[in-house]
């Protein structure tokens, strides 16, 4: 799956774009740090704007193989796949989970 994430990088960029520009999409229900109000100056638009865009990048080093964890350019995709399975089953990981997902059942 990983292999053709990779080979149609642009065309899911290109849609997932589409949502930082989406005026429906609200940021601030993301950004859990933002207390601003919509509508209030274009400061509220530049947060919007900037979360929007950090989500973006995370995906696009995803897709091109980069690891934010041990900052390392997995090309193969072999390797960022396994790398990716160690990070989802790792204890530190797991343990941040939502409660309410009652992961322990």
């Amino acid at each position: 799956v990983m292999d053709v994430l990779r080979r149609n990088e642009a065309s899911i960029l290109a849609v997932l774009e589409t949502f930082v520009y989406d005026p429906l999409i609200n940021w601030r229900l993301v950004d859990q740090g933002s207390g601003g109000e919509p509508g209030v100056g274009n400061s509220y638009d530049m947060t919007i704007n900037k979360k929007a865009i950090e989500i973006l990048q995370k995906v696009r080093k995803k897709l091109t193989g980069y690891d934010d964890v041990t900052n390392e350019r997995h090309t193969m995709v072999e390797v960022q796949v396994q790398s990716l399975i160690s990070q989802a089953t790792a204890s530190e990981n797991l343990c941040q989970l939502y409660m309410g997902w009652c992961p322990f059942w």
